[in-house]
């Protein structure tokens, strides 16, 4: 319980947010910030190299860098052989050996000094990549027709609301020649009408590809959290899908089980606005440095007991109220806890992999279903305003 949480890109944001960056620190022992070179290079700047070091020292966090992206192609847009693909995007300038010296350059002013803390910083920095392979495990989850439609949906819902969804919603896709082919009935106009009432049209307009954007991502954040075995923190729009690819692979499984809950909703009602304070710049990272060290005596307790509702309360109410956080103002927090594993343990013994294809299962069914007969739990820490997103199956 708080031992790790994975952080990274937040679909629903730009860039970092370092409020939920300084509330993941103050609640878990361990904080694995998965970042991309603008990302690195925001987080040298607004933190400092000095706050990192720190940071890095007291093994409170670490990074993984990301040396690609991904992203939707699309072509021949807004005609009717509009098609779309998954794709990634690589150049060496970004690779951390040739990326970090230079941002630390930027921060310090001295070549060699940057240099040199560049190697010292690389200790607590893993360097990675998004795969070819893993690219296809994407698209992979677009071919689950029942998954992708529900998904789409709740996301149509979740970002516009008021719009009223067609009856039957249509949203399928199909694969042509290496490309994916949506066939749909929104209607793009008067759902964006709907949509920029809550969001700026200079931020994002909902097309095709944006929502098959969500789908791509959401995946990512459930592959690399699970990989890392940690919780992870989630904007509220892949909070909805990845709970709907979890349920969507687990009742594959356990078929007899229709009513399965699998998801409990924990809201902490007393937490402290601490993000608000960050992002406000009312207070900065170097203040949320003696917070972490404060933490630290409850967290190497806590993190050894077993999940249990009450003692998340009474921990997560010690760590809010540390030095200046007491005097914030109160606010609610919320986590996706899964309340399913032993459930799903005692269904899935045997191999996977043979079971499959006679389960209509997918790759990502079977993988997610395999770390969690590993122990691996995917609870997850809800950014964003409190709503009510995360429902028990059968609601």
């Amino acid at each position: 319980m708080f031992e790790s949480i994975t952080i990274r890109r937040l679909v629903d944001t730009d860039g970092l947010d370092f409020g939920l960056l300084a509330e993941a620190l103050l609640f878990y022992d361990k904080v694995n910030l998965v970042v991309d070179s603008a990302q690195l290079q925001s987080l040298v700047r607004v933190s400092g190299h000095e706050t990192l070091r720190e940071l890095f020292d007291m093994e409170a966090l670490s990074l993984t860098y990301l040396e690609n992206i991904f992203g939707v192609r699309t072509l021949n847009t807004g005609t009717s052989n509009e098609v779309h693909d998954f794709v990634l995007v690589d150049s060496a300038r970004h690779h951390l050996q040739n990326f970090l010296p230079q941002v630390l350059k930027e921060a310090i002013g001295k070549d060699g000094k940057a240099r040199r803390v560049a190697e010292q910083f690389k200790r607590h920095i893993a360097s990675s990549s998004y795969t070819h392979a893993l690219n296809k495990e994407a698209l992979e989850d677009i071919h689950s027709r029942d998954y992708v439609s529900q998904a789409i949906s709740k996301i149509v819902q979740h970002l516009a609301p008021e719009y009223p969804l067609p009856d039957p919603f249509i949203f399928e896709v199909t694969a042509e020649e290496g490309n994916l082919r949506v066939k749909t009935n929104l209607e793009f106009t008067s759902l964006n009408d709907v949509y920029h009432r809550r969001v700026s049209p200079k931020h994002s307009t909902l097309t095709v590809a944006y929502l098959l954007r969500f789908l791509q991502d959401a995946r990512m954040d459930l592959q690399i959290a699970s990989m890392v075995n940690s919780e992870f923190a989630i904007s509220q729009t892949n909070a909805v899908i990845i709970n709907t690819r979890i349920e969507d692979g687990i009742r594959k499984r356990i078929k007899s089980e229709e009513n399965l809950r699998l998801f409990q909703e924990f809201v902490f009602d007393d937490a402290r606005a601490l993000r608000e304070a960050i992002n406000s710049r009312a207070r900065n990272m170097q203040d949320v440095v003696s917070l972490v060290a404060s933490a630290k005596r409850f967290r190497k307790w806590v993190t050894a007991q077993p999940e249990n509702a009450d003692l998340r309360k009474a921990y997560l109410s010690e760590v809010s109220k540390l030095g200046w956080t007491e005097k914030l103002p109160v606010k609610a927090v919320r986590w996706g806890l899964f309340t399913a594993a032993d459930k799903v343990l005692s269904v899935v013994a045997g191999p996977l992999a043979s079971m499959a294809g006679g389960l209509g299962l997918s790759i990502l069914d079977t993988f997610v279903i395999d770390r969690v007969a590993q122990g691996w739990k995917p609870n997850h820490f809800v950014e964003g305003p409190l709503r009510e997103f995360i429902r028990p199956i059968g609601r």
